[in-house]
């Protein structure tokens, strides 16, 4: 919660494993979303501090993996929310083509080729309506894509997270989470196939009932 400390934290890790001999690191990073959008986008503390490590422990010669966990499917236990009706509603402040990410958990294989590369942990693109048409597929439940504003978004939110939160979800749309990489490199240092959407659905139906 405080990207200051986040830094230090990662700064004591880097400088122990350089002053000790620690061969190789797995970081879990993200994009400097600042940076990316040329300061349109300057309110997510989460992203950049851990931008901000990535750049500390390349800079100190460490070898290192850098992993970007996806968007993660359980953010939508809480975000499909209910309806009065018994329907569900996904609200978001970004149009029908954004593209969201369902995160997997890669199993690091040949540490020593992925040596300061980005391994991008995420099994597929999915768009706002491409979510709430499997959700309503595997569940039967009707679900619907409510695009809303980003003053009615952040009314929703409690004002300590409303702009982090906000222009967390715009940088989805623009420039886009991975900034429009293709996940192709990444999976195929997979062992085996991640879990899709689909199967999170079917695996967790429970959670929205």
């Amino acid at each position: 919660m405080n990207p200051d400390i986040e830094f230090s934290q990662g700064k004591n890790v880097t400088d122990v494993s350089k002053a000790i001999g620690v061969s190789h690191l797995i970081f879990s990073s993200l994009y400097h979303v600042t940076e990316e959008t040329k300061g349109r986008l300057s309110h997510v503390p989460h992203f950049d501090s851990k931008a901000n490590i990535e750049k500390y422990i390349r800079a100190s010669g460490v070898g290192c993996s850098f992993v970007l966990p996806g968007y993660y499917m359980s953010n939508f236990t809480q975000m499909l929310s209910r309806a009065e009706d018994g329907s569900y509603q996904l609200f978001y402040p970004v149009g029908k083509q954004a593209h969201f990410l369902s995160s997997m958990r890669p199993r690091i294989q040949h540490a020593g080729q992925l040596k300061d590369k980005q391994i991008l942990a995420a099994a597929k693109y999915y768009t706002p309506e491409e979510i709430v048409d499997t959700f309503s597929k595997v569940t039967g439940k009707k679900a619907v894509f409510v695009q809303v504003s980003s003053d009615q978004y952040k009314a929703s939110l409690p004002a300590a997270v409303a702009d982090e939160y906000l222009e967390n979800q715009l940088f989805v749309e623009e420039p886009g989470y991975y900034l429009g990489e293709p996940l192709e490199p990444s999976l195929s240092l997979l062992d085996g196939k991640p879990t899709t959407w689909e199967e999170f659905v079917k695996k967790n139906v429970s959670a929205w009932k």
